[in-house]
């Protein structure tokens, strides 16, 4: 019987001590699809948050009904943007990252920032990892 064994590249990210993982496979072209869409979107939408902020910073602020008007309006602006990222997060890795990763909490911009920050250089290595595979298989047939 014939028999065909491919190589593994689902890197397994454990991200709280209750033992939980997310992961993803460096050979799922779909994973970085949806990775990339979602980079895409934030970046098409940086002028959006960018009119948002400057709308808050412009609102006065004299007084503690203005001030407080403009701490609810950026905290609204703030959650409807982090459950965009838990959204589309979730979606990149078919996984509830969040909750894995931080529990019942809504994660603040920050969070999801430093998030990304931990995650990007694991996602650098199992693709550079995957490419090193492959060139070794293609490298007979580029000769």
């Amino acid at each position: 019987m014939d028999k065909i064994k491919l190589s593994s590249s689902l890197k397994r990210i454990q991200v709280n001590e209750n033992g939980d993982f997310i992961t993803f496979d460096a050979r799922d072209q779909g994973f970085m699809d949806r990775l990339l869409k979602l980079l895409q979107e934030f970046y098409d939408k940086e002028g959006i948050y960018q009119a948002k902020v400057d709308e808050l910073r412009a609102m006065p602020t004299e007084t503690d009904a203005q001030r407080f008007q403009q701490a609810a309006a950026a905290l609204g602006f703030n959650s409807e943007l982090c459950g965009w990222l838990e959204s589309r997060i979730n979606d990149v890795f078919q996984d509830d990252v969040k909750r894995k990763v931080f529990g019942d909490i809504k994660p603040t911009g920050e969070a999801w920032a430093e998030f990304f920050d931990q995650l990007a250089p694991i996602i650098r290595i199992a693709k550079s990892e995957q490419s090193e595979r492959v060139r070794k298989y293609t490298e007979k047939y580029t000769r």
